[in-house]
């Protein structure tokens, strides 16, 4: 999938070796019907899709927990913090 407006200038000899391989390639928010004075509303939020499944949207994963990840993260910096004896001065972002 790839940005019609952002690959206007893409030749298509870039394609190509994708089709050959057997990927299915094709634009986003194609400009094809739409109202021309749209093109301010696109944006650069990321979508990756493999074997027809989303596996990255908004530039987020969709197969990974972040809250839980970053909260046991959190959890182990402060474990290793208390082991180590140091001062506990800095906290780390909650998110």
């Amino acid at each position: 999938m790839y940005d019609e407006i952002g690959c206007l200038e893409m030749p298509d000899a870039y394609l190509a070796p994708l089709i050959a391989v057997g990927c299915e390639v094709g634009s986003f928010r194609s400009t094809k019907g739409s109202n021309p004075f749209q093109l301010n509303f696109r944006n650069h939020r990321k979508v990756v899709v493999v074997d027809g499944r989303v596996v990255v949207e908004d530039g987020h994963s969709t197969l990974v927990d972040e809250e839980r990840l970053f909260a046991r993260a959190q959890e182990m910096g402060e474990a290793i913090t208390a082991r180590s004896g140091l001062p506990d001065k800095a906290k780390y972002p909650t998110w």
